[in-house]
């Protein structure tokens, strides 16, 4: 009996394509990392900025006593943190974008599910009413209405093997 429910779920994982509630998990979690690295990229660059605050006011400080050398060593230390905060700033803008594509993907992914569901759900209660619609819901391209018929005669051919293995016993 167990082998009939596996056999029948990687059928439908077939035959609606390969995007399963685990593929759809991995996408969620790369999309949390993704999110985190920006986080900690914004971060990073707040904390540059303190640190470039704090230098350029210890070598104003400097100056104002007469120790050249250390202002000299704190403006070189401003240059390099700058430069830091350069590159910091361009991996953060590809991590926001990324972010914001990642976010969109997942939104389009929802809404397609959300309309297959509705389809199937139109097409339910249509069968249950007896009424078989003559075409399709207009939502479902003519591969996915293929699919959906499929799908119908196979739920149509377990219910009959299952009724088949009940007589048995």
């Amino acid at each position: 009996m167990l082998e009939v429910f596996r056999r029948f779920r990687q059928y439908f994982a077939l035959l609606f394509g390969k995007g399963g509630p685990d593929d759809a998990l991995l996408a969620r979690e790369r999309a949390v990392l993704r999110i985190t690295q920006r986080n900690h990229l914004q971060e990073m660059q707040k904390a540059t900025h303190r640190r470039i605050r704090v230098l350029e006011k210890c070598a104003d400080l400097a100056e104002a006593t007469g120790d050249t050398n250390e202002a000299r060593r704190l403006r070189g230390e401003i240059v390099e943190c700058e430069e830091s905060l350069a590159r910091t700033q361009a991996a953060f803008q590809e991590a926001a974008d990324t972010v914001e594509e990642v976010k969109r993907a997942i939104r389009d992914e929802e809404e397609r599910i959300r309309r297959k569901t509705a389809d199937a759900l139109f097409a339910l209660e249509a069968w249950k009413r007896g009424q078989m619609p003559p075409r399709p819901p207009d939502s479902l391209s003519p591969p996915d209405s293929l699919r959906f018929i499929a799908a119908a005669l196979l739920l149509v051919l377990v219910a009959c093997c299952l009724l088949r293995l009940s007589w048995y016993r």
